[in-house]
C-alpha cells in the first residue's frame, strides 16, 4: 500500500500546498462561472454585468480602505 508521507512534510509546506491548491480550485470555479454568465447573458448584457461588478467593488473597496487608511493616520499622528 503506497502511503503519502505526511508527517515528514513539515507544517508550513503543508500550509503552502493546501493553500495553493485551495487558491487554484477558486481561480477554475471563477473561470467556469464566469464563462457560464457570458454564455447565458449574451455580449451585451455581460458587458453591463461587468461594468456594474467593477463599480461596486471599486466603490466598497474605498470605502473599506478609507476606515484603515485614517486609523493608520490617526495612530502615526499620536
Amino acid at each position: 500500500m503506497l502511503r503519502f508521507p505526511v508527517n515528514r512534510i513539515s507544517p508550513f509546506l503543508r500550509d503552502v500546498v493546501i493553500t495553493s491548491l485551495t487558491s487554484m480550485i477558486t481561480i477554475l470555479s471563477m473561470i467556469i462561472v464566469t464563462h457560464l454568465l457570458a454564455k447565458g447573458l449574451g455580449p451585451e448584457e455581460f458587458g453591463a454585468y461587468s461594468l456594474t461588478r467593477r463599480l461596486v467593488s471599486i466603490t466598497l473597496l474605498l470605502f473599506s480602505t478609507l476606515t484603515m487608511g485614517v486609523a493608520l493616520a490617526r495612530y502615526i499622528g499620536f
